[in-house]
């Protein structure tokens, strides 16, 4: 069993691994590589646009790890563009990083604001609870 996990875990450090190289391959949103095209890449498969979910989830799963790094590797910037033509994943350079990192910030307050309506509250007002929650506080 211990093998079988530790062989488990391999295979996902070894996808990290291929897909860090491939990104490196794609830096700018001009770049950009569609989720498709990477997972057939990092999982060494021919995948057509109906590609597995499995495959789709492992993959977003392990872009998230880069994103936010792991043991002695920085996070890695990868962004994405989602439109018809030129959607997929790139490594974000500049002004395009703060771009994305607008866009997230923007997604987040989206839905925390619907929260607070949720919750009949002030945007403020939830936000303070949540820092306290963060910070060992009241639940």
């Amino acid at each position: 069993m211990s093998e079988l996990v530790d062989k488990k875990d391999l295979d996902r450090q070894v996808a990290k691994s291929d897909l860090l190289m491939e990104l490196t391959r794609h830096i700018g949103r001009g770049r950009a590589i569609s989720m498709p095209n990477l997972a057939q890449i990092v999982f060494k498969k021919p995948i057509n646009d109906q590609y597995n979910q499995f495959e789709a989830r492992l993959l977003r799963r392990l872009i998230t790890e880069l994103r936010r790094g792991y043991a002695d590797v920085q996070p890695v910037p990868i962004a994405s563009v989602c439109c018809s033509i030129a959607g997929g994943y790139y490594i974000a350079t500049g002004n395009e990083l703060e771009d994305y990192i607008k866009k997230l910030e923007k997604a987040a307050l989206k839905k925390l604001h619907l929260a607070a309506s949720l919750r009949r509250r002030t945007l403020p007002e939830l936000l303070g609870q949540l820092a306290l929650q963060l910070q060992g506080g009241d639940s």
